[in-house]
């Protein structure tokens, strides 16, 4: 997506400067001189586009059209690298990010969410979820914590955790709620961590309850 975007700004910038400099080689004051004539202090003397000498006064229009084709060409330029840098930044937090959850037959790549809006919020309107990656929700204490699909595009497996990050239950392929009253999901022992995972994962990973994980996360990040 932010590659059609940067393309789309590309092209649109380009033929606007295009259609600028052909109005600048077929404008009056480009045809102006005569062939043979020899220049005076008042002809004005074109050189690459620009105009030198004391007739200024006949390429008024030629200079602002130029002026505003190098000005659209570095908005183009600069337009596109604020999107390139968007996406880097982003492909290396993704790449930097090395907090996991891992239980016997594989590890998953998590975003750690503590914070009361974090938490709120979950994986509300996101479109994508990578195969191996989820979110790990951490509590500040023991609780029965509900959870909800309302504005989750993406089918879940749910998996809540204990105080000593031992399974103590999973709710698989937990669907998306498009309109209210969405369905509460609700564990049936106290928990202080919360998986969420795509739907199916947990059979990947051959979870059961009871089972123990282990966590490589970076609280302090």
């Amino acid at each position: 997506m932010v590659r059609k975007i940067s393309l789309m700004l590309w092209k649109f910038f380009t033929s606007s400067n295009r259609a600028a400099m052909g109005s600048v080689l077929c404008s009056p004051a480009r045809m102006s001189r005569k062939p043979g004539r020899a220049d005076s202090p008042r002809s004005p003397v074109f050189s690459n586009n620009f105009v030198e000498g004391a007739g200024l006064w006949n390429s008024h229009k030629t200079l602002p059209i130029a002026a505003r084709i190098e000005r659209k060409s570095y908005l183009a330029l600069i337009l596109v690298a604020l999107i390139n840098l968007s996406l880097l930044c982003e492909i290396s937090h993704s790449e930097t990010n090395t907090d996991q959850v891992c239980f016997p037959k594989g590890c998953v790549q998590v975003e750690v969410v503590q914070k009361q809006k974090e938490l709120m919020r979950g994986l509300q309107f996101r479109e994508f979820l990578s195969p191996n990656a989820g979110m790990l929700f951490i509590f500040s204490g023991l609780a029965r914590h509900s959870f909800w699909m309302k504005d989750t595009k993406i089918p879940l497996d749910m998996i809540w955790m204990d105080y000593a990050r031992r399974v103590v239950y999973i709710k698989k392929n937990v669907p998306p709620c498009h309109e209210d009253p969405c369905p509460v999901y609700t564990p049936h022992q106290e928990a202080m961590y919360v998986l969420e995972v795509n739907s199916g994962y947990a059979d990947t990973l051959g979870l059961h309850i009871g089972d123990q994980a282990a966590y490589k996360i970076d609280l302090d990040r």
